[in-house]
């Protein structure tokens, strides 16, 4: 697996405990924030695009995600990729491990 950066990249975020950013109480952090000095984000995996959308919606459990890409990979693992500036891919394409989506 490929990393969804060509370049150099930082964790902004971790997975796990953390004091949340928002309301400044512990919780859960379910993913792990990345960014890179190349602002294009790579499939890590071959696979389908399940969803390619933007929720704005705050009653939506997954509004925080902004513009997101869900992919389901080859390997059958579900990857997504969220708080992306745009989408270059539409629900239904198949994608290629390291091919921008974002």
């Amino acid at each position: 697996m490929r990393m969804p950066f060509s370049e150099e990249f930082r964790v902004t975020s971790p997975y796990g405990s953390r004091i949340d950013p928002f309301t400044g109480e512990k919780s859960t952090h379910g993913g792990i924030d990345l960014v890179g000095v190349d602002t294009t984000v790579r499939s890590v995996v071959e696979g389908r695009v399940l969803r390619s959308r933007i929720v704005t919606d705050q009653s939506s459990r997954t509004w925080e995600w902004g513009n997101y890409v869900s992919i389901q990979g080859d390997d059958g693992l579900i990857y997504y990729y969220c708080h992306l500036a745009a989408r270059a891919v539409e629900a239904g394409e198949t994608v290629g491990e390291g091919q921008p989506i974002g």
